[in-house]
């Protein structure tokens, strides 16, 4: 795994960043998370930070301090859990899928994965104040993050990091 760290970006900065963002996310068309966040999902992408990820960049580590979501844009994210030995490839994440779902539903600020681009990406990440409403996040969104969390634990693939 890469030891370099991705670079954060506000959404709506003046330049490219929130115009490249604002295309990527025209493109990927009806993205599941955006569905869900209802009426937050105007505020959540004012204040989500871009964060761009070069080829095996480590976006989080395990154990690591952290409670965001993020949603890909652009590229994959492969994700890693702890194994018997080593590390186990739980998934990869592609554009459209969301990523740290996690320690957003139960609210710990503790990464349970370690997460690593697979080629360049582009990510949206989201603090989980962001996708609360009244201080609980809205039950679309807890409904669809927990199937997201659910599927993810079902099918470990055995590969190796």
């Amino acid at each position: 795994m890469g030891t370099s760290h991705c670079d954060f970006t506000p959404v709506l900065s003046a330049a490219g960043p929130a115009a490249t963002t604002d295309q990527r996310l025209r493109t990927l068309g009806d993205v599941a998370l955006l569905r869900h966040l209802g009426p937050l999902r105007e505020r959540a992408l004012r204040l989500g930070l871009v964060r761009h990820a070069a080829d095996k960049a480590l976006v989080f580590r395990r154990d690591e301090p952290g409670g965001s979501l993020l949603l890909v844009l652009a590229g994959r994210v492969r994700l890693f859990g702890p194994g018997r030995r080593d590390a186990v490839e739980l998934s990869e994440a592609s554009p459209g899928d969301v990523f740290g779902e996690a320690e957003v539903l139960d609210g710990r600020a503790v990464r349970r994965l370690t997460a690593v681009a697979s080629g360049p990406a582009e990510l949206l990440e989201f603090a989980r104040e962001l996708l609360l409403a009244d201080g609980a996040l809205p039950p679309a969104l807890a409904d669809y993050l927990t199937a997201v969390h659910r599927q993810r634990q079902a099918a470990p693939s055995a590969s190796p990091p």
